[in-house]
């Protein structure tokens, strides 16, 4: 860990105690420098919990991250929310209405998840 990461996340630590156990966590892929014995042991010094994800997975969190830019480039980015309450609304209102109804997805053939479990359960009665 560099001076200059010490100090960030020492910065954005909430204090001990504080925020009911919250907690710093650190996202980083399997190499070298950040799988280190001197790295894993300054992050449990700051109170930091690791994630890492296994040698050969880069997948593992493909998916969450897909979704999250999806979601900031069609929403979120474009939109000013006044409260949190309203920007809960707004984006329930997207996955429930849209982005589970009607937006057509990549993995899906672009069919949106009606038309895609339409036709399954078509190719399904004719198999």
């Amino acid at each position: 860990m560099t001076p200059s990461s010490r100090s960030t996340c020492s910065e954005n630590l909430p204090e001990r105690g504080d925020h009911h156990g919250a907690s710093c966590i650190i996202r980083t892929v399997e190499v070298a420098p950040y799988a280190s014995d001197d790295y894993r042991a300054e992050l449990r010094a700051q109170g930091v919990r690791r994630s890492m994800s296994r040698k050969g997975d880069c997948w593992d969190n493909a998916v969450a991250e897909s979704f999250f830019a999806t979601l900031r480039a069609e929403l979120v980015d474009h939109e000013h929310y006044p409260t949190r309450e309203a920007a809960t609304k707004s984006i329930g209102d997207y996955i429930d209405n849209f982005y589970n109804v009607e937006r057509r997805h990549s993995h899906l053939g672009y069919l949106n998840p009606i038309e895609f479990e339409l036709r399954s359960q078509i190719q399904q009665h004719v198999a």
